[in-house]
């Protein structure tokens, strides 16, 4: 199960073209996309899709890109890829953006989280599809 079974309206409700941008944004997370590009891809002006892809989602177009460039990082980083290189294949535009929106995100860096001795297990299934 995942975390986008739980949302209300998502059950049999599902949009294909919602489901082709999070499968767009899942392989290609470190593409710059705006909602209004993202739309007119799956042929949706933009104020319908961010309105169904909140609807989908439970969240924002940007809160959603966001976590699938996290998730790139923290899937890279387990595989051994340096944190630098990660961020820069996930999209952002410098380490010190990764920084900062990771320590908005989470309430503290990068290095303090992979610093401490809890064992933190990332898993790309448990993505919402």
């Amino acid at each position: 199960m995942h975390v986008l079974d739980l949302l209300p309206g998502t059950d049999d409700q599902r949009d294909d073209r919602i489901q082709t941008a999070l499968a767009m944004l899942r392989a290609h997370p470190g593409t710059p996309w705006t909602a209004a590009q993202m739309a007119a891809e799956v042929n949706l002006s933009a104020s319908r899709f961010q309105s169904l892809f909140t609807r989908h989602t439970g969240t924002s177009f940007r809160r959603y890109r966001l976590w699938a460039r996290m998730l790139h990082v923290a899937v890279a980083v387990a595989k051994q890829l340096d944190l630098t290189t990660a961020a820069a294949e996930a999209g952002f535009a410098s380490p010190g953006h990764f920084s900062d929106s990771f320590r908005a995100m989470f309430g503290l860096s990068a290095s303090q989280l992979l610093s401490r001795t809890t064992r933190i297990i990332v898993t790309d299934d448990e993505f919402p599809p």
